[in-house]
């Protein structure tokens, strides 16, 4: 009401009554937010901030946070080199969470996030990739990491069966060490796919690493370079099959990732 009074009284074809017009709003109503916005760290391809802890569910709200977190760069490097997910589909494959290209200098950005944030507060990042964007929320429980993940490279996470028919439905694959968060509720409980805890100090596991306790039947055996060359007109088919066979058994993991450069080296060797 004061504010239409002393409206009613400025000539608005004068420059400045707009400005003093301007004044009175800014008094009368101050900016409507709920507090400063979240600083942000943001480089090439990633966007790091801490968030409150009340932005999140009414179940995480009441979960006790372990912040900061201390963790060597070392440590978190090899908690998301770890992190795996399958896409379910009929010709999903498990595949790594995160790539290995550029991880360190992300891996260390993280590192020092977790060895800072306050107990009411979480560490979010955004990870951008040419398929897509890689949205994460990290904080700590007692002696554990949890990962909540909502999307990775464009993929976000539905809970849905019916996502499956757009092929993107997903979950994570926990390992060792690793287990899904289960939520309580008031009948029975339900497993959160997209939401790994890790124990703080995870056991280190190389990507691609062969199980010492499997049979010898179930071991991989490379097929053998020919002796000789094959005819140039069948040589670029053959070495594509090979090549692409390769492929398949370093992304099935069956084979770890030297294995895969030398047999590719011995291949093209041979057929070039």
């Amino acid at each position: 009401m004061k504010l239409i009074l002393f409206k009613s009284h400025i000539n608005l074809k004068k420059p400045f009554c707009w400005a003093v017009l301007a004044m009175a709003l800014l008094v009368f109503f101050p900016a409507c937010n709920s507090g400063p916005a979240p600083k942000k760290l943001e480089t090439e391809g990633l966007t790091l901030m801490y968030r409150e802890k009340s932005s999140l569910s009414s179940e995480i709200n009441k979960m006790s946070f372990n912040h900061p977190v201390q963790l060597s760069h070392a440590e978190v490097h090899n908690h998301m080199l770890s992190l795996r997910y399958e896409e379910l589909s009929l010709m999903g494959k498990k595949k790594y969470v995160f790539s290995s290209n550029g991880l360190e200098e992300v891996s260390r950005i993280l590192t020092k996030a977790l060895n800072r944030v306050k107990p009411d507060k979480f560490v979010h990042f955004v990870l951008e990739t040419a398929s897509g964007a890689t949205e994460v929320e990290v904080f700590s429980t007692g002696d554990k990491l949890n990962w909540r993940i909502h999307s990775i490279r464009g993929l976000k996470f539905s809970s849905s069966s019916f996502a499956n028919i757009g092929g993107s439905y997903w979950r994570l694959v926990p390992r060792k060490g690793q287990n899904y968060h289960v939520s309580k509720k008031l009948i029975g409980t339900s497993t959160r796919d997209n939401w790994i805890i890790a124990d703080l100090k995870l056991t280190r596991i190389a990507r691609g690493q062969v199980k010492k306790s499997s049979p010898p039947s179930e071991r991989v055996r490379m097929p053998s370079p020919p002796t000789k060359k094959p005819a140039p007109a069948s040589n670029r088919e053959n070495l594509q099959q090979k090549l692409q066979f390769l492929k398949d058994l370093r992304d099935k993991e069956l084979i770890d990732k030297s294995e895969y450069e030398r047999k590719r080296k011995e291949l093209i060797d041979t057929y070039l």
